[in-house]
């Protein structure tokens, strides 16, 4: 927004209320109701909610001459629900095929690979949407961004299908 649409750093950070208002609420009711009762679908919940809230904001956009705040906050709020929702369900369901006694060494080792995934997933989409800024396309680089985000997390969708629904006593591991 600063670079496309000249707005200040504050103004873009105003712009950004819609997708940190979404993951609060859905990081809340993840982690304080939905998890416990839905156990790992709520990944699956969270990842179609990013999924819509990037096609809306794909086709929010039909240029950046009619850009307006107002026809991405619908898209913003509803990706940054579903961000919500995995972020804070995320350990929880991946940590339920762990034994009890390795779940400290295991949600290390989680933290660690996040950090990593997260400063690639910056680099990853970074370079895709600043290939397009370079040509003065931001439109188009704005756009390839959210069709790889769909990409990424369709994958990650199919992949919540074989995570544990709920976790194991430790008579289920095989020794």
């Amino acid at each position: 927004m600063q670079i496309g649409q000249g707005y200040s750093a504050r103004g873009a950070g105003i712009a950004n209320i819609a997708i940190a208002l979404g993951t609060a609420i859905g990081g809340a009711l993840s982690g304080a109701v939905l998890a416990e009762k839905f156990g790992t679908r709520v990944l699956q919940f969270g990842a179609t909610a990013q999924i819509i809230g990037a096609l809306l904001l794909f086709f929010a956009l039909p240029d950046m001459q009619s850009f307006n705040f107002w026809h991405i906050a619908p898209g913003m709020l509803v990706s940054g629900f579903g961000t919500g929702l995995v972020v804070a369900a995320l350990f929880d369901a991946i940590l339920l095929a762990i034994k009890d006694e390795l779940v400290g060494s295991a949600s290390g080792v989680l933290s660690a690979i996040q950090s990593i995934a997260s400063s690639v997933g910056v680099a990853i989409f970074g370079t895709v949407f600043f290939n397009k800024v370079a040509s003065g396309h931001i439109d188009q680089g704005f756009r390839n961004a959210l069709l790889l985000q769909v990409g990424l997390v369709s994958i990650f969708l199919v992949i919540t299908f074989f995570l544990p629904k709920k976790a194991m006593d430790n008579s289920e591991y095989a020794h």
